[in-house]
């Protein structure tokens, strides 16, 4: 394992919640990162019989670092009685292009990414009055969005990339009692 001589990493973060009624809730959230190595030597994976081919990966991306990522939640109270009350989310996380290894699209490696995506998700919920048990389905990934939450190349060893991809569209059901 190497470590990278130096990296620079520069962002933003903005986050806000707006009450539009009694019964429902806004809130949005908006990040930017501008990251780099600015000092990142490594062995060069296309000249493996000469260990000593090394490629300069400064200037490169920093891994798993989205250059924009957001999200968006609507909160929203269904129903509020003397049993309980009922309330339903909608949510939607999106990530740009990151990049699984330091050396991008260099050396072999411009497949090792995940291209921009979007996730949306809901859950409706029914609390009981005291707050002491709740249930909820709920569904994630909604629009069955392919994509990946890793990669890794193992062209070397093996011959190929390995991708681990992330979760489908998925359905379920939480019980909680609180004593």
């Amino acid at each position: 394992m190497e470590n990278a001589g130096g990296s620079t990493i520069a962002g933003l973060e903005a986050e806000i919640m707006f009450a539009a009624t009694e019964k429902l809730m806004l809130m949005m959230g908006l990040g930017y990162l501008d990251t780099e190595y600015t000092e990142l030597t490594l062995s060069d994976t296309q000249t493996l019989n000469n260990p000593d081919d090394e490629v300069d990966l400064a200037g490169n991306e920093l891994i798993s670092a989205p250059k924009v990522s957001g999200n968006i939640s609507i909160d929203y109270e269904l129903y509020n009685g003397d049993r309980g009350y009922l309330s339903w989310n909608v949510n939607a996380n999106y990530q740009d292009k990151q990049w699984y290894s330091a050396y991008n699209d260099k050396g072999g490696y411009e497949n090792i990414k995940q291209d921009a995506y979007a996730l949306v998700n809901t859950r409706m919920t029914w609390r009981g009055i005291n707050e002491d048990y709740s249930v909820s389905i709920w569904a994630k990934n909604l629009t069955d969005e392919e994509y990946d939450g890793y990669a890794i190349n193992l062209q070397a060893g093996f011959g190929f990339d390995y991708f681990q991809a992330g979760p489908p569209r998925t359905f379920g059901v939480d019980a909680t009692y609180k004593f």
